[in-house]
């Protein structure tokens, strides 16, 4: 089973992402800041990082570049998940050496793109079955989204 770390200091985004990726049958870490996803992705080793930008701690810039100057993780996808979504930010954090840039909100389906892309090497998300309950679950995660809004302002 693949593992991904997810750092993010919000906890309702962050534990909206966990489900998300949980729905995938994907083994999933969390920290909610920069200093302890660092010590979680030393301790726990992930297949692929998800990682906000701005957090208390070490900021999503530092953590990137500690795992990137670490050999055993050259080469696991980083992806940032971030509201900086200006096309300087973008640039700085590939510079650093992440391999996507998402911006927040995002669909789920764009999440998974991603993660399919860097861990199963495709970008297609699957083919018949597979590729049906991944365009089912993006479905659901989607509808979930808009109720929570809908019920938020209620």
């Amino acid at each position: 089973m693949k593992k991904i770390l997810v750092i993010e200091d919000d906890e309702n985004i962050r534990e909206s992402l966990v489900e998300l990726l949980e729905m995938k049958s994907y083994e999933i870490f969390s920290a909610d800041n920069g200093t302890a996803g660092l010590q979680m992705a030393l301790d726990q080793k992930p297949d692929m990082i998800l990682c906000d930008i701005m957090m208390p701690g070490l900021t999503g810039y530092e953590v990137i570049e500690a795992i990137r100057n670490n050999p055993s993780f050259t080469k696991t996808p980083f992806v940032f998940l971030s509201a900086k979504a200006m096309e300087s930010d973008i640039q700085k954090g590939l510079q650093l050496g992440a391999n996507n840039y998402l911006t927040k909100p995002f669909r789920a389906s764009e999440l998974f793109g991603l993660v399919d892309k860097h861990l199963n090497n495709n970008g297609n998300g699957g083919s018949g079955i597979g590729k049906a309950v991944d365009q089912l679950l993006t479905m659901v995660a989607e509808w979930e989204a808009w109720l929570n809004r809908r019920v938020a302002t209620i």
